[in-house]
Parts: structure tokens; C-alpha cells; sequence
């Protein structure tokens, strides 16, 4: 970073990191993503789901929000469905949050994260006020779901923008009531997670976040992997064999790979070539397939989700993956760089 001039803050991120595995990351890392999705509906503490619902009591009926035309319906036995159902998880983030502080001097953002403001379980059920599937009494299936469109690995948003901008402005106004009432940091933000390449709500969500004077948090990482992918077929020669390999090894073991992002993958293995064909692909058209480009002729959008989940391979290929991203660290940095800055960053602040 030094040797680019760059005089911005930035962090090291440990990204879902558990219990289990966020040992080895803390004397490395300085902003800690936790994952306790393994713990949401499981039964909470007896005594501090009891606490939840006493501090819960006086919300209820409809809540109305400062800028929001529609009022947060707060119905009889949403509270306990709410503690059943986040309880535990909120429980196992305040613990592993609080294992993180012991460890570490100084941790940048986490450190000024709702844990350690949350005074009582009513703080917690206002950060729950996101979601209205859970104020609507139908709560989807998939917790990860907090907009009526999908938010797929590696392609675009899928869904009415229109309705994705209520729904978000909507949540950013619950975030500032949060932050008002309940005394949550000032730099409290919603995270759009698989948020990378939804190209078509960036100008929504720039528009909003600035009109707000809101914070925003988007993923991007798995789209800097494909982008190495990309580098790499480029540069031809051995380190597209590399990437013809990965192709090939993704496809064997396409089921397997995409199990723990069900959810957020959507392949049709009919539109995926076979590995053989993929062999004969020269880079410029490896390049062309993967590129998050739609409008593009040679634009897969198939490919592009397996290869997103097949970052597994790269780590079992170890010194040979490594050592081709050095030998062509330029080429490899340049596609990284369009794609975080013109096709992300510019395209969500409007600096095109």
C-alpha cells in the first residue's frame, strides 16, 4: 500500500471466521467478519430469552419511523419467534466478538461494532428491524434473504430494482432510527453481502447512501479471485493450462462445491462446455466467458458461478497457483483494478 502512495485507512479481513477457526487469524488480521449462521434456531438461553422478551414487551403495534411512509408492524408472538429463531446466534457473536477484544490491542471497526454498545437484549431486537420478513410475520426461508430479489454469486442483481430501491431505503431508515433511539455507533451500516456485480442497483444504492449519509458495505471478494482466473488465461502459456485444469476439476466436482452456497448459485449444467472443449478455448476467450460483461458476445454466465465456487482448486494446485499469479502479477493486477474500481466503485458513486 505504501508503494502505491495509498494514504487511506484499510484492514486485513478474517472473512467468516467461527470459534473454530479464528485463532490462527489473530495475530494476522484487524477486522474480523463472523459467521454463526450454524447457530441461528438454535434454542437460546433460557434466561436470556426470557431478559429478549421483557425488554421486547413495549414493542409492539405499529412503530413509526422518522422518513418512512410505512410503519414497522410489530405483531403478538414476534419477539419470541425472533429469539428462537437469532437468539443463540446473537449469543455466539457476542462471545466470539468478546474472544476477538481479549486478543487483540485494537481491533478498527469491529471494535466499534453494536456488541460492545449493547447495553440490553432491546438493542438486539433492534438491529433484527431490518427485516421485514420478520415484521410481516413471514420470515423466508433462507436467513440470508433480506430483499425480494436474489443475490447470486457472480452475476447481476436478480429482481425489480424499483422495489430493491423501497426496500433499501426503507432499511437504511431503520438503521438511522436504530442509531437514534437505541444509541448503536454512529457508523452502524448495512452490509450487502454477494453484493459484488449488481451492476443494475449501484446507482440506487450510491444514490441512497449519500442522500442518507449512510454507510455501506459491500462483498467483493470472490469477484478479485475471478479476476486472477482472468489474468492468468491471459497471460497464456502454463498459467492458462492452470486455469484449464481448475475448469476441469470444477466441473468434476461441481455438486460438491456448490453445497455450501446453494442458496446463492445458480448453474445450469447444461450450458456449461465440457472440459474438453473448454481445453481448446484460447485465453482471450477464457477471458470473454468469465468477464462479468452481459452485453458481451462470449459473456458465459454459467461459467462465471463455477469458477467462483471453485477457488478450492486454486488452493490445492498451492505453489503452482501462487507462483503464476507472481510470474504475471501485473497483467493479474490490472484486472483486479478495473474491476474493483471502474466496474464497482466507480459505477456506485456515480465517478464515471
Amino acid at each position: 500500500m505504501t508503494e502505491r502512495n495509498w494514504k487511506g485507512a484499510f484492514h486485513v479481513d478474517a472473512d467468516h471466521i467461527t470459534r473454530d477457526t479464528v485463532t490462527p487469524f489473530l495475530p494476522h488480521a484487524d477486522f474480523f467478519t463472523l459467521d454463526v449462521s450454524e447457530h441461528i434456531g438454535r434454542p437460546p438461553d433460557p434466561a436470556l430469552r426470557e431478559a429478549f422478551l421483557t425488554a421486547c414487551s413495549g414493542l409492539r403495534g405499529e412503530q413509526h419511523l422518522r422518513g418512512r411512509q410505512r410503519p414497522l408492524s410489530i405483531e403478538p408472538g414476534m419477539a419470541d419467534r425472533m429469539a428462537d429463531r437469532f437468539l443463540g446466534a446473537i449469543a455466539e457473536a457476542d462471545g466470539l466478538y468478546r474472544r476477538i477484544a481479549g486478543k487483540r490491542a485494537k481491533i478498527p471497526s469491529s471494535r466499534k461494532s453494536p456488541w460492545t454498545k449493547w447495553t440490553g437484549p432491546r438493542h438486539r431486537w433492534s438491529c433484527f428491524s431490518c427485516s421485514d420478513d420478520w415484521f410481516s410475520g413471514n420470515p423466508r426461508p433462507d436467513h440470508r434473504a433480506r430483499f425480494s430479489g436474489q443475490f447470486l454469486k457472480g452475476v447481476d442483481y436478480v429482481g425489480d430494482p424499483a422495489l430493491f430501491r423501497r426496500e433499501f431505503e426503507d432499511d437504511l431508515l431503520v438503521v438511522a432510527h436504530a442509531v437514534r433511539e437505541f444509541g448503536l455507533p454512529g457508523n452502524l451500516k448495512l452490509s450487502i453481502h454477494s453484493g459484488s456485480d449488481k451492476f443494475s442497483i449501484y446507482p440506487v444504492m450510491g444514490e441512497l447512501v449519500q442522500t442518507h449519509q449512510a454507510g455501506l458495505h459491500v462483498k467483493t471478494a470472490g469477484t478479485t479471485w475471478l479476476e486472477e482466473v482472468i489474468g492468468l488465461a491471459l497471460a497464456g502459456g502454463d498459467a492458462l493450462d492452470l486455469v484449464r485444469d481448475i475448469y476441469a476439476g470444477a466441473h468434476a466436482r461441481r455438486e460438491s462445491l456448490c453445497a455450501p452456497y446453494a442458496h446463492v448459485v445458480r448453474i445450469d449444467p447444461a450450458r456449461l462446455p465440457a472440459p474438453s472443449e473448454f481445453r481448446s478455448w484460447n485465453g482471450t476467450k477464457v477471458a470473454d466467458a468469465l468477464r462479468h460483461c452481459p452485453e458481451c458476445p462470449g459473456y458465459r454466465s454459467d461459467l462465471r458461478p463455477l469458477f467462483h465456487v471453485g477457488y478450492k482448486l486454486a488452493a490445492e494446485a498451492g505453489s503452482r497457483f501462487l507462483d503464476a499469479l507472481n510470474l504475471h502479477r501485473d497483467l493479474v493486477a490490472e484486472q483486479v483494478r478495473t474491476n474493483l474500481y471502474d466496474r464497482h466503485i466507480a459505477r456506485l458513486f456515480n465517478l464515471t
